[in-house]
Order: C-alpha cells, then structure tokens, then sequence
C-alpha cells in the first residue's frame, strides 16, 4: 500500500519523476487544497537521500518572500516522508519559451525581476540555489513571476559536489569551487538570454563541450538586444568578481536599464504581455477554477490545526512544523503537470553531477553518474579510496555518488499536427465609453488547435481555444473598470501571428475638445545586428486632449490612442527582416490630417561585401482630409 501524509486526502497525481512524485491533495480539516511532494519509496530506505529530503525544508524554512509559495509542514515515518505546500497556479517559463517562442525584452526583464526577488530573500540569509534554469521559473496567471525548487541550494561558500543544469552552469559551478551569490546571478542572466533569444548561450548539447563553452569561450550577444546587451554581458562575467554581487544588486541594475530603454511603462507591458501567455496556455494549468479558488481558503488554518493536532505516542510518524512553517520557500513547483525533483532530480533538461575537487557534500547531492567536464581549474586533489577516507568517517569527507536512476519521463501529450497563425485582424471593434464590442478575425494553415489571448488595458484576461477549422471569428466584450481612461485590447495568438500582437482601443471617457496633431516624426529607427528593427515615433498635438495615430512598420499595425499631454514617444519594435528586404514604415494622425513615412534599405545578406545604403530620411507628407474629393480626371489627349 502506497504511503500517504495523515490528514490530507489525494486528489489526483500531478506529475511524477525517478525521486518521487507530486499530487494535488484536500487538507481534511480545512478543505484547502495543498500539492504534496513524496519522496519516493526506494529514496526513503536510502539514508543519504533521505537526509537531504529533511535538509532542504530545514534550510529553506528560514527563508520568507512572497515571491515564492509558502511550504505548510515536513511530514515522515519510516515509510515514508513528505512536504506539503501552497499549490500554485502557473506555467514554467520552459514552456512559455517552447510553445511561444522568444518573449521580447520587457517580458524578459519582468520574469527575471520576479524570481529575482525571491533569490534575493535567499542571498540575505546566505542561501544560494544554484539551479536556477526555465524549468525552476514559474509564470502566474497575473504575469507575475516567481523562483522555485531549492532542492540543491547550499549555504554560500560552502563545498559542494558540482551539479546543476549544464546550459546555466557559471565556470565556477563547472570548476567545483564553493558557490557564491554571483553564482545564482550568472544562471539567471543565461535564462534570460533564452527568454530573448529563444535558446540557451552558446547553443552546444555536449556537456563537455558546454564546460568549456561557458569557461572560457566568449559571448555572443549579436542576438541580445542593443539596450540590454551590457547588463546582460556584465551579468555573465566569467570572473564572479566581475558580476553583481547578490540579487539585490542585479534588481537594481536591472531596473535601471529597462527603465532608460523602455520607458517607465516597461514593466506593466512585460506583464501584460505574460498574463497573455499564460492565459493562451490555460489547459497546461495544474488547476481548474475550483480547485485554483480552494488554494487559498483556510491556508492559515492548515498550519494552525497542524500545531494543535495531538501526536499518537503510538503513531510511527512525526510532524516537523515549527521549522517549516516559518514562511518557507517551496521546493516544488506545481506547473503544468511537472515535477522538480528535490535533490537535483532529473529532468527533461539534462541535469549533471560532475566530480568535485573539493569534496564534503553529503551523499544524493544530485542525480546520474559522474562526468568529466574537462581540465579543472588548480584545486586540491580529491582523496583516493580508501578506509580512511570513506563518506561515513573519513578525514576528507569524499562524495559518494548516488545511485543511479533512469530518467524522468516527462507525462505524455497527445500529438497535434502543427498549425501556423497566419493572420490576426479586428473584423470589428467599437463601444461607448467603458464597454468595448469587437471581433477578431484569426486565419490559421490548418484546423489544429490554436489559443487567442485577450489582455485588457485595465489588467483583465481571458483567453479561447480554437480549433476544426482555418478561420474564425471569435467575438469579444469587456466592460472595463471604473475610472479606466484607455479602453484598449492587446490579442496574442499561439503560436504567434505574422505581426505579433494586434492593439486597439479608444480612450474611454468622452471629450467635447480633442486635440490636434501638429506633428508626426520617426526618430532612430535602424535595423539592429540580429535583423530587427526598432525605432520611436514622436507624436505632438496642441492640447492634452485625446489624439488617435495610425503606425505602420512592416506587416505590422498599430492604432494608437493618446491622452494627457502635448508630446508623446513610442518606441516600436519589428521582427528580423529577411536579408534583401527592404523596411518601410509611416505614421498620420486621425485629427491632425498630418502624417510621415520613410523606408530602410535592403538589409544586406552576410554574403554580400558592400556596405548598406544609408537610410532614406522620413519625410512628413500632408495627408488630403477624407471630406475633400479627388479631382476630375484629365482625358487622355484632351488639354489639361
């Protein structure tokens, strides 16, 4: 019979793994729901995993932040042992990445500063996690972002046994030295890049090949871009001196960048732009709407009937909730039906233990047999077999590796023949003052599943699935929240449409004297090394009164809607071009009856030796007012 934690009642499985397996379970006495993680019964009889299973909820109950989810109590007997938390509703950053692709740069930013300040509650107390990687991220249905699995971190300084996630290792990690703060910094500047660019840095599978990659080979930040490269190159030093020095640090910093590079706005677009993800990945959701509303009722009831329960003298198992119960940082995330193996189980991405030079971490440090990464840096030599040297009693503490396990095998998810998005238009949008009406026209290659996100200017989501045809009509309402002054609706598409994300709105409370455009100009629009294009568009009207523009850049338009002020900047940005092509964009203005246009030359190819043409200046143009009619045509022959 399997064993199960006394007081609570399963659910259903939520993922399982070679170290134990994870479920959703109800807490009898106060009917919230709770996720469980059991530490699987051959790791139970094992000493050394066992140890570790129980150190982790000792060290992580020190830690509390609320950007990680809270762990209720630590529960074993002597068949078995587990760890009950917060069940939490969200989406790994791994699959946000492999379903969506890149996430652009303000995402990017906001995922890091969210587990970035759950790391930082860590680096205070001297804890670093050291596996910080996509799969340890979890993205929330608000947009928010939050660190987890602490399930190989270590007191900083300490020895440790080399282990982690090959892509995200720093050279230090690979080298066996003792981890540090800087340590975490450089795993999450390497998540980051994925998040920008879609892969991990330097793009090699070899692990040895990566060990010498991330130690000594340079960075390439052609596809990072421009006005986070240096954050992101600095964040990577091979030298952790070089590095911020805790997360505290690299929040600082990078608030300063995005802000100087995307305006004050940056981070309440990269959230909006998250919530539309993951609301487009709603059946990877752990919980349905019942269950997500029963997480959080009664949750302090838990803990308090935890501490008042009386323990059967008799009874084999025992409470440990004093210590957990100390707004402790979860060790397992709950997302899309994965586990994350404490210990350093295994994953779907390769994780290492390589053999240390250092030595003195307990047995089960993390999972597979030891690899060579390649020459080490100088360092004392590990001790040699022997009685004197053995894991129980030895002078030099040399690790034992742990037994070794197949691979987790990620669930099984029935395969869907691939479908493109090929258009995503407005078919129809209108309203009066905060009620909004529309419907958006989605075109797709074929009848395969596609998910339509809704993110609303005033914070509100919902998301459709669609699927069985090749165009749709989806029809929409929304009454936005009192006091809302832009009604405007942001649509997402999974996977992505040609254009990206299709704006419109209007602002919500009417005017009597709207402003006039007196002018339209483009500044600094180029192409950037990867091929984008990106480049602002400078809007002045003669009042503070609501303005409406129109913006075309490539395939791509936007309708926007201005309001408050006399001068605005909006910075767009565009998809790499295909070499040969040429760029053109053009903005007017509804009011003002004024507009500007300009082109890029073709972007060269890497073969092509010539230098590019300089851009051709935008030049304002008058735009002929809709109520003038288009004068008779001259006959063919006839004087003018």
């Amino acid at each position: 019979m399997t064993w199960a934690a006394p007081g609570y009642g399963e659910v259903r499985e939520l993922g399982a793994g070679a170290s134990g397996r994870v479920v959703l379970a109800r807490h009898e006495a106060t009917g919230t729901l709770v996720a469980i993680k059991y530490l699987s019964a051959e790791f139970v009889r094992d000493a050394g995993f066992r140890a570790r299973f129980a150190q982790e909820a000792e060290l992580l109950g020190e830690i509390s932040s609320p950007h990680v989810a809270r762990l209720y109590e630590y529960l074993e007997d002597e068949d078995g042992a587990a760890i009950v938390m917060q069940a939490v509703q969200g989406v790994t950053l791994r699959e946000l990445i492999a379903r969506g692709g890149p996430t652009g740069p303000e995402a990017a930013l906001v995922v890091l500063k969210g587990s970035l300040l759950g790391l930082a509650a860590a680096h205070r107390l001297g804890v670093v996690h050291r596996d910080y990687k996509p799969a340890n991220v979890l993205v929330g249905t608000e947009g928010a972002s939050a660190l987890v699995d602490f399930g190989i971190a270590l007191r900083s300084g300490a020895a440790a046994i080399v282990s982690g996630t090959p892509q995200y290792m720093a050279p230090e990690q690979w080298e066996g030295r003792p981890a540090t703060p800087q340590t975490d910094i450089y795993a999450a500047t390497a998540t980051v890049v994925e998040c920008l660019t879609g892969a991990p840095p330097f793009g090699v599978a070899d692990v040895r090949a990566l060990a010498l990659a991330h130690r000594n080979a340079p960075l390439e930040l052609d596809a990072v871009p421009g006005p986070v490269r240096g954050l992101v190159g600095s964040s990577m030093a091979k030298d952790p001196a070089d590095r911020p020095g805790d997360a505290e640090a690299f929040v600082a910093a990078l608030d300063e960048a995005a802000h100087a590079a995307y305006g004050p706005g940056w981070e309440v677009e990269g959230r909006l732009h998250l919530a539309a993800r993951v609301a487009a990945l709603a059946f990877l959701l752990p919980l349905d709407r019942t269950d997500a509303s029963a997480t959080t009722t009664a949750s302090v009831g838990i803990r308090e009937v935890a501490m008042s329960r009386p323990l059967d003298p008799g009874a084999r198992w025992v409470r440990r909730g004093r210590l957990a119960l100390a707004g402790a940082l979860v060790t397992v995330l709950v997302a899309a039906g994965s586990l994350l193996a404490t210990s350093g189980g295994p994953e779907p991405t390769s994780t290492v233990t390589l053999a240390s030079t250092t030595g003195g971490d307990p047995p089960g440090e993390g999972p597979g047999a030891p690899v060579d990464p390649g020459p080490a840096a100088p360092g004392p030599a590990a001790p040699g077999p022997g009685p004197e040297n053995d894991a129980e009693g030895g002078a030099a503490g040399t690790p034992v590796a742990p037994p070794e396990v197949p691979p987790e095998v990620p669930p099984e998810v029935p395969a869907e023949v691939p479908v493109q998005v090929t258009g995503v238009e407005f078919a129809e949008l209108s309203g009066e003052g905060g009620d909004m009406t529309g419907t958006v026209r989605v075109r797709t290659s074929g009848p395969g599943r596609v998910e339509v996100g809704f993110a609303y200017a005033d914070g509100k989501r919902s998301a459709r699935s669609l699927s069985g045809s090749t165009s749709y009509d989806v029809p929409f309402t929304h009454t936005f929240a009192a006091g809302s002054e832009v009604c405007q609706v942001r649509i997402t598409t999974t996977p992505p449409g040609p254009g990206g994300a299709v704006v419109g709105g209007r602002p919500c409370r009417p005017t009597t004297s709207p402003a006039t455009v007196t002018s339209l100009n483009f500044a600094v629009v180029d192409y950037t090394e990867s091929g984008a294009v990106s480049g602002k568009l400078i809007v002045e009207a003669d009042g503070p009164g609501p303005v409406t523009v129109r913006l075309d850049h490539g395939d791509r338009t936007e309708n926007l809607s201005f309001d408050g002020r006399t001068r605005y900047v909006h910075r767009f940005h565009h998809p790499p071009v295909p070499c040969g092509k040429g760029f053109g964009f053009a903005a007017s203005a509804s009011a003002g009856k004024v507009g500007v246009d300009g082109n890029l030359p073709a972007r060269p190819c890497e073969s092509e030796v010539e230098p590019a043409q300089p851009a051709v200046p935008a030049q304002p143009r008058q735009v002929a007012p809709p109520s003038e009619p288009p004068g008779e045509p001259t006959p063919v022959g006839e004087p003018g």
